[in-house]
Parts: C-alpha cells; sequence; structure tokens
C-alpha cells in the first residue's frame, strides 16, 4: 500500500518555467510578485501528474508547449526557438512529490475532482 501511494503521488506537480537571459531570474520564483517588479520573473505554467501510471514527460512537454506559446507572444521571439532553447531563451523544470495527505493527492485519488 505505501509503494502505490508513493508511485501515484511521485512527480505529481510539474512546474515548466522559460525566460531570456539576461532579462529573466529564476531566483525570483519563490517571492512575491510586486507591481513593479514583474519584468524579470520567468514565465510558468504548472501541472499534476497524478496516477498509478506516470505521464511525466508527456505533461511537461504539453506544459513546455504552453508557456512558450505564451512567453513568445509576451517576450517576442518564436515558439520554436523557445522549445529548443535558442536565442538566449532558458528554461527550468521542477517535479515534485504530492504526499498522500496533501488535498490535491486525496481529491484525486477519491474522485472528489
Amino acid at each position: 500500500m505505501t509503494l502505490e501511494l508513493y508511485i501515484y503521488g511521485h512527480d505529481g506537480w510539474i512546474r515548466v518555467c522559460i525566460g531570456k537571459e539576461g532579462t529573466t531570474d529564476f531566483a525570483l520564483l519563490d517571492k512575491q510578485r510586486t507591481q513593479g517588479a514583474a519584468r524579470g520573473f520567468p514565465i510558468c505554467v504548472e501541472r499534476l501528474n497524478l496516477g498509478m501510471y506516470s505521464n511525466g514527460d508527456d505533461i511537461a512537454r504539453e506544459a513546455l508547449e504552453q508557456v512558450c506559446a505564451r512567453g513568445a507572444t509576451l517576450m517576442g521571439g518564436d515558439q520554436r526557438e523557445c522549445i529548443r532553447k535558442e536565442k538566449g531563451w532558458s528554461r527550468r523544470v521542477d517535479k515534485k512529490q504530492i504526499l498522500p495527505w496533501d488535498r490535491r493527492f486525496y481529491r484525486r485519488l477519491l474522485f472528489l475532482d
């Protein structure tokens, strides 16, 4: 049972962030945005990957396509360049385990969402 709960929540939270080298500071991810200092923040998309069959790579790829489309619109550039990390684009992918007592975990497990 413990192994199944571990597998169910393994890499359950995925965040894909993009930015341009020289203008984006990934250290600002965990800080609160203020109205005057929003310029250096990366553009991010978060996804859930909960279940017995991990789709983490597919979910991260879809999130990358979505965030690159939004980033290319906001920062100027091409979505394909962002996906391939060309012309100064950079990215950061974070994955975390979602623990069984997390609300997102048990709501998905018990089909409440």
